[in-house]
């Protein structure tokens, strides 16, 4: 099943392979870039192989071609230019640290 994903989706796949797919009628190619001239992408999960694990995909046009790029999907932290207010300690009675020679 496609799934519409903004293009920001492109830049967290971290990509393992990518496939440029090959149209026997002209037709159904101009059809399917038609569809992504608005640079739409579409995630779904890819199998190689009938197995059990599969990889994340996206389908995407570019330069009049379609290709399909799978790896696996990873989740940043975002970090934001704010400053953290750390807590002012209040200065409790210091003790007198200057060394007595005579204590030796």
């Amino acid at each position: 099943m496609l799934q519409s994903v903004g293009m920001e989706a492109v830049f967290n796949l971290e990509v393992s392979t990518v496939y440029q797919l090959a149209f026997d009628d002209i037709a159904v190619k101009t059809a399917m870039l038609k569809h992504f001239a608005h640079q739409e992408v579409y995630r779904f999960v890819f199998n190689y192989r009938a197995d059990y694990e599969g990889a994340d995909a996206l389908v995407l046009a570019a330069q009049n071609e379609i290709f399909i790029l799978t790896g696996r999907m990873v989740e940043f932290d975002f970090i934001e230019n704010k400053s953290l207010l750390l807590p002012v300690e209040s200065e409790a009675e210091t003790e007198d640290e200057t060394m007595d020679f005579g204590m030796l």
